[in-house]
Formats: structure tokens, sequence, C-alpha cells
């Protein structure tokens, strides 16, 4: 806390610093390019209110106390909006920023007047304890009144941010802006447009970890490293093929969400193909991070949960195949002669037949 009150002197003191910059010299305060001294402030208002966000489990927090920090979060983050006015690709972040405060804030505990996930209406034994659909299995549980509200402001943000990095393909958290949409809409049970955001962040960080780019830069990367300088291996922040760590692990949870969403959407197949590929990207690429053995935890569930049910549609599916009446073709077959033969005799229209007709009615002619 002592640190953290440090922190917000100094904030204090740079925003007022900034005013008297912008008073007296308005020149150097209007560049829209950073660094600026209003985006570098936008931006450190933006890191110190998302760290306030973060919930320490380990340390017990009254409820006054979560209130006060979540104050504070949203107090540095209007600050940011405001700082940000200049900057559009900050002001993204901030708004997205922004969404995740109103999703966090509508999650704490039912004695806040908001009902969280772990609560059910009906049925007091029914104790969720995971927001992944193996364990929301209740057809009790509801969204509380209040909760679609801030749930809905929180999309509403983030859908601005969206807008403003759609304008600005240069943006670098443009698949963490839709993550977080992809989240607010889970929660809001609109799961066809959550698969839609997963999928996009998934396609965006493939194309900024292993497009041109990223490959242009690790070549780069191996070149110093035999020139004798540092590579990819001497620096922590990297993997071994010189992918950052953190936006790898952003890679993982991308696979994670799209994977939920497939569950969501009743397509089994594709959602364990996608938890399997989640845990091969974190075995792979982060070794010893806590992300590797949870998604090893939710691959194991996943399977548990989810092979039955794609048997079951599969035998289902082969067994609706084999009752299934094929309907006559649009273009019929020709008789064979025989055929022809058989349907003459069973209409009595043979040869013989024919004969005696005509020379009956032809004795009754005369």
């Amino acid at each position: 806390m002592q640190v953290s009150g440090y922190v917000n002197i100094h904030v204090s003191v740079a925003y007022h610093v900034l005013i008297y910059r912008t008073h007296y010299y308005p020149s150097a305060c209007t560049d829209r390019s950073p660094p600026n001294p209003s985006s570098t402030l936008g931006e450190l208002c933006n890191y110190i209110a998302m760290a306030t966000l973060q919930d320490d489990e380990s340390t017990p927090e009254s409820e006054d106390a979560k209130k006060a920090r979540y104050a504070e979060a949203f107090r540095l983050l209007q600050k940011a909006e405001i700082l940000t006015e200049r900057h559009p690709i900050l002001r993204a972040a901030t708004f997205n920023n922004m969404a995740c405060y109103y999703r966090k804030y509508v999650t704490r505990n039912i004695s806040t007047g908001y009902l969280a996930w772990s609560e059910c209406w009906r049925c007091d034994s029914c104790l969720l304890r995971s927001t992944t659909p193996s364990h929301r299995s209740c057809h009790h549980m509801r969204i509380s009144p209040h909760r679609i509200g801030k749930l809905r402001t929180a999309l509403s943000f983030v859908e601005k941010a969206i807008q403003i990095e759609n304008k600005f393909p240069q943006s670098p958290k443009a698949a963490d802006t839709h993550l977080n949409a992809c989240t607010i809409l889970s929660e809001l049970h609109r799961h066809e447009a959550a698969f839609a955001h997963a999928h996009t962040a998934l396609q965006l960080l493939l194309l900024e970890l292993f497009g041109p780019e990223a490959q242009a830069r690790i070549a780069e990367m191996k070149r110093r490293a035999e020139d004798g300088e540092e590579g990819p291996e001497g620096n922590e922040n990297l993997t071994r093929s010189g992918h950052p760590i953190d936006r790898m692990a952003v890679l993982v949870i991308a696979y994670h969400n799209l994977a939920v969403q497939q569950e969501y959407l009743r397509k089994y197949e594709d959602a364990l193909v996608s938890y399997e590929k989640a845990y091969k990207v974190a075995a792979g690429n982060l070794e010893d991070h806590p992300l590797v053995a949870k998604m090893n935890t939710s691959l194991e569930e996943a399977r548990a949960k989810l092979q039955p049910r794609i048997e079951k549609h599969k035998s289902l599916r082969s067994t609706q195949k084999a009752l299934q009446q094929r309907g006559p073709s649009s273009r019929p077959r020709p008789l064979t002669k025989t055929e022809l033969q058989q349907l003459r005799a069973s209409l009595g229209l043979d040869g013989s037949g024919g004969s005696g007709e005509g020379g009956e009615n032809e004795g009754g002619d005369e």
C-alpha cells in the first residue's frame, strides 16, 4: 500500500506539471504523435488503474477496502480518458480498460448488490465453481438486471475501442480488445457474437506472432545472436523461438476462449481441437508458466466431458443416414426390355391379348 501511495503521488505531481505545461507551453502538448506528456501520463494512468484492479487472493481484504480500490481505479481511468483525447490508439486502450473495470466490478460478491455467477436464484445447493461451461450446468441460472446493465456499459466501451482500432490497423492491442468483447458477450449469453470476436482475436494474434513482420524480426534477432550479441535465449521475456512470452500467453487464452464458445455452440469436435491447441501452444512455448497447468486441466476436463458427446453425435448421424429414405431421382432410369415386357404382361397388354381384343372388335364392327 505504501508503494501504491507513492505512485499516486507521482501521478498527481505529473498531472499538475502537465497542466502547467499546457497553460504556459501549449505547443509542446498538442503533438498527436507519442511520446508526448499527455500520452505518457495517460498510459501511466492506464497501467496503474489495471494494476489496482488486480485482486490479490492471498491477502484478505475488507469490502470497504475493495470499494476504495475500485473507486481509485475508476478515477485513474477517467483521467486517462481525458489525457488520451488526442491519441486514438491510447484512447482505444483506455476504453478497453474501462470495459474491464465494469466487467470486474459486477463480478464481486452478492453482498454488494450484484449477482455473481457463483450464486443461483433458486437453489442454494447450486454453487458453480468456474466460468467454464462444464461447471455452468444449472438451468436456474439467470443474470441480475444490475449485472446486465453494467455488462452492457462494458460492451459499449469495448465497441468504442474496436471502432477506433478498425481505423488504425497498427494498433498493438486489437486482439486483446476482441478477447475482452468475447468475454463480455459470453456473459450476456450472446455466444455467436462472442465466437466471432474470439475468432477475430485469434487471427490477429497469429498474424502478429507469425506474420511477415514477426518473421523478419526473429530473423534479425537470430542474425545478431550469430554475431555474438544477445539472442532470444538470453532474453527472459522471449520464448526460445523468439516470440514475446506475454503475447504467446494471450494466444493461449484466445484458443481457450474459442474452445469455450465452440462448446457453447455445440461444436464439440472443434472445441476439443481448440482445447488441444491451447495446451500445445502453452506447453511448447511457456514452459513453467501457470497457464500450462490450467490448460492441461481444461483439456482433461474437456476430453472427459466432450468425448462421450462426440461419440453419441457420430452414432446418431450414422443411424440417421442409414434410415434416411431416398426420394426419386430427378432423371428417372429408363426401363429395360425385360422390365417393359413384365409391365405389359401385368397390364394385359402382351401380344396375344392384344390380337384377341382386336379380333373381337373387328367382329363387332361387322
